[in-house]
């Protein structure tokens, strides 16, 4: 080992225990059921935090018109995510 003071190797060891318990349990297992449970909660964004960030879309359907609210289930052909039309 690097150094025989036994204090540091405890302290490394439980760094160690740590970073593999959070890599697996937290971020692999409870994050994503978490996410899964909350739903559209999970995405939810407060109106004020909307209006002041920039509208950046990320799809070929280009930039969105500022007055169209974020987290809609309808897309620019008045048709919902599951096809049907409205």
């Amino acid at each position: 080992m690097i150094t025989d003071v036994v204090e540091v190797k405890q302290m490394g060891f439980a760094l160690a225990v740590a970073v593999a318990v959070d890599a697996t349990l937290i971020r692999v297992v409870l994050v994503p059921a978490f996410m899964r449970l909350a739903g559209r909660a999970n995405r939810w964004i407060p109106a004020w935090l909307d209006r002041a960030l920039p509208a950046v879309q990320l799809d070929e359907g280009g930039l969105r018109q500022p007055h169209e609210r974020r987290g809609t289930d309808q897309d620019e052909r008045g048709t919902d995510h599951a096809g049907a039309a409205h």
